[in-house]
C-alpha cells in the first residue's frame, strides 16, 4: 500500500497532538491546525488563507513560522512545510512506545543498538555530536558580548544546527532571551527591500517575545 495514502489526515492529526502535549503541554491551537491541515493537503500559504479568511503573510510569518520551529524543537530536527510529513510519519505510535516501555532490549545486546543515527540536527546530550577544538568555547563566550555577531558557515550535515543550539543554551544559562527567525520563509520580495525587511524583522521580534 502506498505509505502517503496510508499516512491519513487523522494519523497526522494525531500524531501532532501527541507530539505537542507531550513536549509542550499544550494542544495546537484551532488556526495552527488549519495550517498544519492545508499543508497536509498541499494547500499553499494563500490557498489556505482563502479558505479560512485569513492573510496569507499572517499565515505564514506569524503561524507557520512558529508551528514548523515548535515541531523542530520538539523533534530535534529541522522542520518545515515540505517535509513535516515525513517527520510526523516517524514519530511512533502509542502502541508501538507502548511495547518499546514494556519490552526493554536485553542487556547481552550491544549498547550501540539502541542507538538511533541522527537525521539532522543533535539534541543537548545527544553522544553523537563531536566537538569541534575550540569552536563551541569560542562561540559561548563571544554570544555573551554585548553586540556580537556569530557567522556560522559550512556545506550541509556538518552540525551547524547543532552547533547553534549549543550556543542559544549558553545564552540562556546566562539568562539571555532567544528570538528564533528563519530567514528561508521570508518572501524574496521582503528580503530585497530593506523597508519592508526591518519591518518584518520588528514584527517577528515581537511576536517571539
Amino acid at each position: 500500500m502506498n505509505s502517503e495514502l496510508d499516512f491519513s489526515w487523522s494519523k497526522t492529526k494525531e500524531s501532532a497532538e501527541r507530539i505537542f502535549a507531550q513536549n509542550t503541554g499544550k494542544p495546537l491551537s484551532d488556526i495552527e491546525m488549519k495550517v498544519l491541515q492545508g499543508s497536509w493537503e498541499g494547500k499553499s500559504y494563500d490557498e489556505i488563507a482563502k479558505t479560512y479568511g485569513y492573510s496569507a503573510e499572517y499565515l505564514n510569518k506569524d503561524v507557520g513560522n512558529k508551528l514548523w520551529h515548535k515541531l523542530s524543537e520538539a523533534l530535534g530536527e529541522k522542520i518545515s512545510k515540505k517535509n513535516f510529513k515525513e517527520a510526523l510519519r516517524r514519530f511512533p505510535s502509542p502502541e508501538l512506545r507502548q511495547y518499546t516501555n514494556t519490552n526493554p532490549p536485553s542487556p547481552t545486546l550491544n549498547a550501540t543498538a539502541n542507538l538511533q543515527f541522527p537525521e539532522g540536527s543533535v539534541s543537548l546530550d545527544s553522544p553523537f555530536y563531536v566537538e569541534r577544538c575550540n569552536i563551541e568555547s569560542l562561540c559561548c563566550e563571544t554570544v555573551v558580548k554585548p553586540g556580537s555577531l556569530i557567522r556560522i558557515k559550512a556545506p550541509e550535515m556538518m552540525g551547524k544546527t547543532s552547533l547553534m543550539t549549543r550556543i542559544l543554551a549558553q545564552g540562556d544559562r546566562e539568562n539571555y532571551h532567544a528570538v528564533y527567525l528563519d530567514l528561508s520563509a521570508a518572501d524574496r520580495g521582503i528580503l530585497t527591500n530593506l523597508d519592508k525587511f526591518l519591518r518584518w524583522l520588528c514584527l517577528m521580534v515581537r511576536n517571539e517575545k
